[in-house]
């Protein structure tokens, strides 16, 4: 064969590979035209996103599911482009997938009427930290549908809650069960739990613990709910101090905890850890729960003695120290709370949070019903929930607020509960067992932001040293518009000494119109209708300009 003949025997080799290769790539394409196609017009097939829990440490592994549910009533094939089926991003900073190489030829699956497929991952700490927040993970069935889910990431410690009762009860409730109370003819049944400085572990104060056995039974309790992560396990660390006054190996009482996602009410309920007058003085006591919270996103702790000798004994109780994981920052739908009569007034107006979805639909349907009428718009449910320090990032102006997922809606309430704002402001978390439920309350407006308050309604009422509340604000305000009246200007919501003062220097300014008239020439620090007359007046015209 001479070389041209060889020449042309070789370009007909190439150029029959090529025709076969261009042959096979068509085919190929078709294929997966073909199957990407028929990928698409599958009906009834659902993406779902799952993790194994809600909340997170930082640093925790999560496991994720991603899944295909087939709603239709035949079988469904999903076909892919590569071996890559299945894929999760979280936020827009990390995608699973990214940086890894998959097989580059047509894969399926065939997912049966009325049944899934799923696919599971591990997002390790070391593929990407998360940092503690709110993320929400998106997974995909690459081609065929995706579906999202939020986690809550926090910190791995929190410092435990330590309760010695110093300014207040901190927020604990008293309890007690015994047996005979249940029975046709109750028995009597003495006991208290009360501050007292008689004896303290730490600083001035403890709880006096008094109880008569003479029933040979009883027990009385402190309690307090604590804020937890939902659907976890959680490991809860209970520990405080019982004074004895003597040390005796009989004649011993039990000394009791509880933690749990219920309201111990019952002797029952209680663990026994350990027994009073073991010594004389004080005697540590712990006790420890690991608790899958579920639904819950409070957890209840309790600590007390029982009787078990029919005599009289008195305790003392002090040092409490809970450890509890921190849980996610609750979001919640907000409303401003007016208190009837209408009167747009920053002393009878608070903020609540509501997380409860029913409690939620009430408060609107209530706010719809005010608009209806105006004149009063209480619709027959009033706010009620437990007190807690601070004003939780929402209740402005005061210095508590109730807690959100306590936050409810009752048409009727006992009376214990009852009160105004200021009342609360004054007592914290120990007014009226820590529960504030106002009955002549109503939903003023939907949302975080007090409206307009009228410059002649910011001061109705008579003031004086030691009294609360947003008015008194609103007096420290106007005061503090002249600095050579109130140089310090603290705007703090209580009236104490250098309000007082501040009050003496503005009527003694302005005597002619607040002093002359009641024929007085020197300042009281009252605060009465002269006083306020010419604060309406500044505070109108500060406003104005």
């Amino acid at each position: 064969m001479t070389t041209i003949s060889k020449n042309l025997f070789s370009f007909a080799k190439i150029s029959h590979g090529f025709v076969l290769f261009s042959l096979f790539s068509i085919l190929l394409f078709s294929v997966f035209v073909v199957g990407t196609a028929e990928a698409q017009n599958a009906t009834g097939i659902i993406v779902e996103i799952t993790t194994d829990k809600s909340q997170y440490t930082v640093g925790e592994d999560i496991f994720i599911t991603v899944k295909a549910v087939n709603t239709s009533n035949v079988s469904q094939t999903l076909s892919f482009s590569s071996s890559l089926q299945a894929d999760y991003a979280i936020g827009g900073k990390y995608r699973w997938s990214s940086n890894k190489a998959f097989l580059q030829f047509l894969t399926s699956v065939v997912i049966p009427a009325g049944s899934s497929r799923q696919w599971e991952f591990t997002h390790k700490p070391s593929d990407f930290k998360l940092d503690s927040g709110t993320h929400t993970i998106s997974g995909e069935v690459v081609g065929h549908g995706s579906a999202q889910t939020t986690i809550t990431v926090v910190s791995e410690t929190q410092p435990p809650y330590f309760e010695s009762f110093e300014s207040g009860l901190g927020g604990w409730q008293t309890d007690h069960e015994i047996h005979c109370e249940q029975e046709i003819h109750p028995c009597l049944f003495e006991w208290s739990i009360e501050r007292s400085t008689e004896q303290a572990q730490h600083g001035n104060y403890s709880l006096e613990s008094f109880l008569n056995g003479i029933n040979d039974d009883g027990t009385i309790w402190m309690e307090k709910t604590f804020p937890v992560p939902q659907n976890s396990t959680v490991t809860i660390d209970l520990s405080f101090q019982l004074w004895s006054e003597a040390a005796t190996p009989v004649t011993q009482w039990p000394v009791v905890a509880y933690i749990g996602t219920a309201d111990p009410e019952l002797e029952s309920d209680f663990t026994i850890v350990g027994y009073t007058n073991t010594v004389a003085g004080w005697q540590a006591y712990s006790h420890s729960r690991n608790i899958n919270t579920g639904s819950s996103s409070r957890i209840w702790v309790a600590f007390g003695f029982g009787a078990t000798w029919e005599v009289s004994r008195t305790y003392f109780m002090d040092s409490v120290t809970v450890t509890v994981p921190p849980a996610p920052p609750v979001i919640g739908e907000k409303f401003v709370i007016g208190m009837y009569p209408v009167e747009k007034r920053s002393d009878r107006m608070f903020i609540v949070s509501v997380t409860d979805q029913a409690t939620i639909q009430q408060a609107r349907n209530c706010y719809a019903y005010g608009q209806q009428n105006p004149g009063d718009p209480r619709c027959g449910r009033h706010i009620s929930g437990q007190i807690a320090s601070g004003n939780g990032g929402f209740n402005t102006n005061w210095s508590w607020h109730l807690i959100p997922e306590t936050v409810i809606m009752p048409t009727a309430s006992i009376e214990i509960c009852d009160g105004s704002p200021n009342d609360v402001e004054r007592d914290g978390v120990d007014f009226d067992a820590g529960v504030f439920c106002p009955w002549i309350s109503y939903i003023l407006a939907p949302g975080g932001q007090y409206p307009q308050i009228s410059p002649s309604t910011a001061f109705t009422r008579n003031l004086t040293l030691g009294l609360r509340g947003n008015d008194v604000k609103e007096l420290q305000r106007v005061l503090a518009s002249d600095p050579l009246i109130y140089p310090e200007g603290f705007i703090t919501g209580y009236f104490g000494p250098l309000t007082r003062k501040a009050v003496i220097k503005f009527q003694e300014k302005y005597a002619s119109e607040i002093l002359t008239p009641i024929k007085i020439t020197k300042g009281t620090g009252f605060v009465g209708p002269m006083t306020m007359r010419k604060l309406r007046e500044i505070r109108q015209t500060t406003s104005a300009n």
